[in-house]
């Protein structure tokens, strides 16, 4: 009986190491602070001229976790503000094309360093899950050090945007915010792994995602799959939200899309750029998305430009 037993012992010790391992190193590959960027830079990100500016202030606020948030801001005349939070492995200089679109409509500028990146505290990459309560707390800074009656929009791309949908109906939202734009994001963090492991490897993905779950749950203390979605809070949303998707994004399922639309019980507007890939909308047709924003913003925000 013995020599049954110690093989069958032995692949079961050989696949629990295998599986520990290999979640391990999902869990350092992709959500831990990174050095270095592993690939190209978006079209979008690659001019930062605008964060170049003198005029341009380097600012910090608590906590990731208690430790420094960084963002860049440029101050307009006005008590408009727009936040700008990056995709995921950027940083907020990336951000320079789309300040600089704001900029010039009469806003004030914040464009901020996620946790985990830039200048920004924070080990732990959360994909939107953890970065959501660091949007509170720069809303919380900007109407602290610029008044009560600043209004606030919030624009994100990719991670960003997942970030803003997570945080869309929570109830420590300041109702400063009266608008949110969503360009390329995601609505459930787990769905998205498992469509770019099987896009990029064409493998079964539970085997890899139980493991990186494990360490969420254990590590950075988040269900990945159960919790980290943006689902809900697009439920109980209030804010008018402009959802952006390129027609040929394979980043993000069609299908995802839908959902966080269709959960959206906001006032809500779509827009679709046609041949651009995920992310690229913004270069792909600047006049139709940048036209549709600020048409957008005409309609919900509350006031004028001061």
């Amino acid at each position: 009986m013995i020599y049954y037993v110690l093989p069958i012992l032995s692949i079961i010790l050989l696949f629990t190491f295998i599986y520990f391992i290999g979640g391990f190193l999902l869990f350092k590959n992709v959500l831990i602070r990174k050095n270095k960027r592993n690939y190209p830079l978006l079209p979008y990100e690659q001019d930062t001229s605008f964060f170049d500016d003198e005029i341009v202030k380097s600012i910090y606020t608590g906590s990731a976790e208690k430790g420094t948030l960084h963002a860049y801001l440029k101050q307009n005349n006005t008590n408009k503000w727009v936040i700008l939070c990056h995709g995921y492995a950027a940083d907020a200089r990336t951000m320079s094309i789309f300040a600089k679109q704001y900029y010039e409509k009469g806003y004030n500028v914040l464009s901020i360093d996620a946790r985990a990146h830039g200048d920004s505290g924070g080990k732990i990459i959360g994909m939107g899950w953890l970065e959501k309560h660091d949007i509170i707390s720069w809303c919380n800074y900007l109407i602290k050090n610029y008044g009560n009656d600043v209004t606030i929009t919030l624009f994100g791309i990719s991670m960003g945007a997942a970030t803003l949908m997570m945080i869309c109906g929570e109830d420590d939202l300041p109702t400063n915010v009266t608008s949110i734009i969503e360009d390329s994001g995601y609505d459930n963090i787990y769905e998205v792994f498992k469509h770019s492991l099987f896009k990029k490897y064409y493998i079964l993905s539970f085997i890899p995602l139980s493991a990186l779950r494990f360490f969420t749950n254990n590590i950075a203390y988040y269900d990945l799959k159960e919790e980290a979605s943006a689902i809900e809070s697009l439920n109980k949303c209030k804010v008018p939200m402009l959802f952006i998707r390129g027609s040929k994004d394979t980043s993000v399922p069609v299908s995802s899309f839908n959902r966080m639309y269709e959960a959206c019980n906001a006032p809500k507007q779509q827009l679709i750029i046609e041949n651009a890939k995920h992310s690229e909308g913004c270069t792909t047709d600047a006049n139709m998305y940048w036209s549709n924003i600020f048409e957008f913003l005409n309609k919900y925000d509350k006031e004028e430009c001061k």
